[in-house]
């Protein structure tokens, strides 16, 4: 029986895909506990399981980041000396924000030498990972997809129905981009693209939290200039995120750097066409996941062509099968990665 410390465990409101892993996980038979709520220097596990170390060099301020960066590495090291292994699920391999770059590249030097083995999304993650952390290919890797949301969020609402909720025009064609309205999502690329697109009837959803003042004061006044973009700010409960995806036609990732994209699965989970840039990640799900949802440009280049050429593809080509996610699924996750924590002790 495995004794696994999560970094972090997740919980149903909010980092859903661990909290779904480590739940099959247990009824597969590990202990899974949360670094959150245990006293780590304490316990000993078999496996300690990280998922975004680089979180630790995010924080309110320096002081407060330095303490808990100081405290996960003092962890990391006392647990180390219990013979537990530890297993980086690389995500991201830089903070989408980086609030202290420094500190963050201090963290991430002594963190990747304590990492016994990693688990990546994707064949193209590992490279990417590799690209920027060498000292990786020294160490095993296997890739372990990201869970689906098929099932997890509510997705009863359909597309009529979410428009009149969010009083948007039932014909319209509405491009959304859904979550955190952030830099790194490409929110100043997708609105420029959108300002060149000439269509009276084609609508841009923005719903989420904007990651800066900045970004809501210039999304904002995007909006007072153009009034076919509607801004819905404010944390989406799970509950009410179908309203956004089943009112969009087409959801649009502009991604500046991307290794992996919970937001693109969420699109996928909700059948819905998702334009992304064609980095070799994007490439990929495409390919093993979802050749008729997954459309892409050229990276770092979005344009209204590449809106209007897609919004005309969906209008004529309904796509109605919902892309095979089963590869997926959370107990088959679960059981990879099991397998994968038990070949390592």
């Amino acid at each position: 029986m495995l004794k696994i410390l999560a970094i972090p465990k997740g919980e149903p409101e909010g980092n859903s895909c661990q909290y779904m892993l480590y739940r099959e996980m247990e009824h597969q038979g590990c202990v899974v506990e949360d670094y959150r709520t245990v006293n780590p220097f304490k316990n000993k596990y078999d496996i300690i399981h990280i998922h975004w170390p680089e979180l630790f060099a995010n924080g309110k301020t320096l002081f407060h980041v330095l303490k808990k960066s100081s405290r996960f590495l003092r962890v990391l090291n006392s647990q180390k000396r219990k013979n537990a292994k530890i297993i980086w699920t690389c995500h991201d391999v830089i903070s989408h924000y980086g609030q202290y770059p420094a500190i963050e590249k201090w963290l991430m030097k002594r963190f990747i030498k304590m990492v016994d083995a990693i688990t990546v999304p994707l064949t193209s993650s590992y490279a990417y990972a590799c690209h920027y952390f060498p000292e990786l290919e020294e160490k095993p890797y296997t890739v372990i997809p990201t869970g689906h949301y098929i099932g997890i969020y509510p997705n009863e609402t359909g597309q009529a129905e979410a428009r009149k909720k969010l009083n948007l025009p039932e014909k319209a064609q509405i491009i959304g981009l859904i979550g955190n309205i952030s830099e790194y999502k490409g929110i100043y690329e997708l609105l420029d693209a959108f300002d060149k697109t000439e269509h009276s009837d084609t609508f841009l959803l923005l719903a989420g939290i904007p990651n800066t003042v900045n970004i809501k004061k210039d999304v904002e006044k995007a909006a007072s200039a153009d009034q076919r973009i509607k801004i819905y700010w404010g944390h989406i409960p799970n509950a009410k995120l179908q309203l956004y995806l089943n009112a969009s036609d087409v959801i649009v990732l502009p991604f500046r750097k991307i290794n992996n994209s919970g937001s693109l699965y969420l699109a996928l989970s909700f059948n819905k066409q998702v334009l992304v840039p064609d980095f070799p990640q994007m490439l990929e799900v495409k390919k093993e996941y979802a050749p008729d949802h997954v459309h892409t440009y050229s990276k770092g280049k979005l344009t209204a062509t590449d809106l209007t050429r897609l919004l005309g593809q969906v209008k004529n080509q309904k796509v109605n099968n919902q892309p095979d996610l089963s590869e997926m699924d959370y107990d088959v996750l679960a059981r990879k990665t099991v397998d994968f924590f038990e070949n390592l002790l």
